[in-house]
């Protein structure tokens, strides 16, 4: 079984992956092309940042299953 501190380190963990995606799409595509297309490396760049946002909201929503005493992921 998961601790809470284990959880807690997974949310933290997740958290910094999704702001170092964050940073790297905004800094990388933070303003819309001229030609109105989405090269396909901003594409892959957006769609990290959504994948890793997504993990982070995983982790939060399992530590507070665990915190519920509901079944979660371990």
């Amino acid at each position: 079984m998961t601790s809470e501190d284990e959880h807690i380190d997974r949310i933290a963990e997740a958290g910094a992956r999704w702001e170092a995606a964050v940073h790297q799409y905004v800094h990388g595509w933070g303003r819309p092309p001229a030609d109105g297309h989405m090269p396909d490396a901003e594409w892959r760049s957006q769609e990290a940042e959504r994948a890793a946002r997504s993990a982070y909201e995983a982790a939060r929503d399992d530590y507070r299953r665990h915190l519920r005493g509901e079944p979660h992921e371990d």
